[in-house]
């Protein structure tokens, strides 16, 4: 049994402290809002069985006293059955989950904007199985862009939650640490899109088509622009970034050879912290800004095809069906969508995000998991050296030598990505 009080992060709301269902005839309290979750009345001594209505598993056969409370400690999809027994006094309560028609919430990641849209593929296919009615608790900017595809869904900010209202609620996020309790598989071996499925116990094997996305009626660039790509050079950390510091400058070289217009759809024309600052690629049509994102959607539904690093912004290209070539090393290439996917297999260092034994700093922006500990230990080896009774400088040049190696070495998953590697990706797509 699991009596803890859930405490839930800032990007999925509250939780009402009751369940939200009433059976008349026992007085039992219960809902699917976290898991399986259910109250007794004050008196009694129950029987509770709670099992698996498609496998038959049970999941918990105990007596509980009148007065208690279960919540079931895993709290993604599974179709439950309660059944709970006062035998003496002659009351029994038998519930099979069955979401047709009821009230389900789906709370999305409020601070991405990939991840919302990754899972919006899989609740799509879960709202059609089930027949359910949705709210969909996501920001503001999803659901401007959202809402106008699916009128019969509610789209609804956080802040406008209603908590007694439904029957179930799935959260549709990414859980570290190894937690099992949000999601059946850790996060980092399958790809995003399969997180939502399993989360919501679909079928991983069926790919899913990216949702519909609303953008602006009129195409910033004009009516009849020419012809013209849209890129997107920045992530939410350095290692999501193109690092070869040549790549950019031949890409968009090699496509205004091309006689196509290369426009970045970035929010920010400079981006990192020092000493590693990224700039918007030279040569490229600024159309950044703190913009609406159907500002973006109106310009990548216009354009040839998308070139990118694996951010949100790749996320919303896939949404609007064109071609997108995703350069990443920091990932591997089942990590996000099927597209055109550029990466250095012979790169000596790649595919941290999907290593089980590396968790994730999310406040590190230059966070290099594998050579930063090795840079840490070089570091320390320099000063014991400065600090011992006769320093060998010899030996001091030579650390040094090592360390800048080292140094040389942080983000070599996509310094090691050439512009080539891009470009005939790009050949492959206008052939």
């Amino acid at each position: 049994m699991d009596n803890k009080k859930i405490t839930l992060s800032n990007d999925f709301g509250k939780l009402q402290e009751e369940p939200t269902r009433l059976d008349d005839a026992t007085g039992i309290l219960y809902d699917f809002n976290c898991g399986c979750r259910f109250k007794l009345p004050k008196d009694g001594l129950w029987d509770v069985i709670i099992s698996n209505s498609v496998t038959g598993d049970v999941f918990l056969h105990e007596k509980m006293p009148g007065g208690s409370g279960f919540i079931f400690p895993f709290h993604y999809y599974i179709p439950f059955t309660m059944e709970i027994t006062d035998a003496s006094a002659g009351k029994s309560f038998k519930h099979t989950m069955n979401l047709k028609g009821e009230k389900v919430a789906f709370k999305m990641m409020q601070r991405t904007l990939g991840d919302p849209l990754y899972m919006m593929a899989g609740i799509l296919k879960f709202i059609d199985i089930h027949s359910c009615h949705a709210i969909i608790y996501a920001s503001t900017r999803i659901n401007e862009i959202l809402a106008p595809c699916y009128p019969h869904i509610e789209f609804k900010p956080l802040l406008e939650e209603d908590v007694t209202i439904p029957y179930a609620t799935y959260y549709m996020g990414l859980f570290f640490n190894q937690d099992h309790h949000w999601q059946p598989y850790d996060f980092r071996t399958y790809s995003l899109i399969q997180q939502g499925q399993h989360i919501l116990g679909l079928n991983d094997f069926e790919k899913l088509p990216p949702p519909e996305v609303k953008g602006d009626e009129n195409n910033p660039l004009g009516d009849k622009p020419e012809p013209y790509v849209a890129i997107s050079y920045t992530g939410s950390k350095q290692c999501k970034f193109w690092n070869n510091p040549l790549g950019w400058y031949e890409v968009v070289k090699y496509l205004k050879g091309q006689g196509l217009r290369v426009i970045c759809i970035d929010k920010d024309p400079a981006y990192g912290i020092a000493p590693l600052v990224n700039i918007m690629p030279p040569g490229v049509e600024d159309y950044t800004g703190n913009l609406p994102l159907s500002h973006r959607i109106a310009i990548l539904k216009g354009a040839k095809f998308f070139i990118g690093t694996p951010s949100g912004l790749a996320a919303l290209a896939w949404c609007c069906r064109i071609p997108v070539i995703m350069i990443s090393g920091f990932s591997l290439p089942f990590a996000e969508f099927d597209c055109y996917r550029v990466i250095n297999p012979l790169s000596e260092c790649k595919g941290c995000w999907n290593d089980t034994r590396i968790d994730f700093k999310h406040h590190e922006m230059h966070w290099c998991p594998r050579i930063d500990p090795q840079i840490k230990a070089k570091q320390y080896e320099i000063e014991r050296e400065e600090l011992s009774e006769k320093p060998n400088k010899e030996r001091l040049a030579a650390l040094g030598a090592e360390m800048q190696e080292l140094q040389n070495k942080k983000f070599i998953c996509t310094k090691s990505i050439t512009s080539n590697m891009v470009i005939a990706k790009i050949k492959e797509i206008m052939q």
